[in-house]
């Protein structure tokens, strides 16, 4: 008598999907037909803000980092963040797609693998403790999980360095002044926790990246308490 393998079984009850078209897929990741519609960010970026140059230029920095640069030092996304990137991101952060962070992981993986290997120590951009409440996880702590695992690193991964002390509205329809001044005084890295900031390089991940006000307001916080140098990996850029 046949016996199906527990893996078959697995499969046959919860197939792998893919997460923007809910196709079928034999390994977890998207489709051979959803995969080409990302824009992926090339190395033809702004150093400091990750923003996609549209043609080849002679200067590594945008024109925007040489006016007002964010607080943080270097910047890499790995997507444009428009559909169908956007409706996997929105889905991942706000329908408790939970099983998308190892996909998404992935797709991070080429452009953060190599910064993880740099840095002291890789931070999640935390959430105000009534938002983690209420989303059940933190998305950016998801994808900094499984990038440091990725990375055989998980010792960098800490959730303790920085916490969100204020909490903020959603920032989707603010302009970047507003952005500003809402992020000013969000994070706090307690007193316990400054010790191992002296002359640190930290890597923040967070899921998007839009005017940077989230994660300058995140990197000037850790810079005033000792770090010496922060980076930012992020999935997908707004442009």
């Amino acid at each position: 008598m046949f016996w199906p393998s527990l893996h078959f079984l697995e499969r046959l009850l919860a197939p792998y999907l893919c997460p923007i078209c809910d196709a079928e897929v034999t390994d977890p990741g998207l489709c051979l037909a959803c995969w080409p519609k990302l824009s992926l960010i090339t190395s033809n970026a702004c150093h400091r803000c990750g923003l996609p140059f549209d043609t080849p230029v002679m200067t590594p920095i945008c024109g925007d980092c040489h006016i007002d640069p964010p607080d943080f030092d270097h910047a890499v996304s790995s997507l444009v963040y428009a559909d169908p990137a956007r409706q996997m991101i929105l889905g991942f952060k706000h329908g408790d797609r939970q099983d998308m962070a190892p996909i998404l992981a992935r797709i991070m993986a080429p452009k953060t693998l190599p910064l993880i290997e740099t840095v002291d120590f890789v931070l999640p951009l935390p959430l105000h403790r009534w938002r983690f409440f209420s989303r059940r996880f933190n998305q950016s702590a998801e994808l900094a999980r499984h990038l440091t695992k990725q990375a055989g690193r998980f010792d960098k991964f800490n959730t303790h360095l920085l916490i969100r002390q204020k909490a903020t509205p959603p920032q989707g329809r603010k302009t970047k002044a507003q952005r500003i001044a809402a992020m000013r005084g969000a994070f706090h890295v307690p007193q316990d926790q400054r010790r191992h900031l002296a002359d640190a390089h930290i890597l923040l991940i967070d899921d998007v990246l839009t005017t940077g006000a989230s994660l300058s307001s995140a990197a000037r916080c850790l810079k005033r308490h000792g770090a010496k140098q922060v980076s930012v990996s992020t999935l997908a850029r707004v442009c």
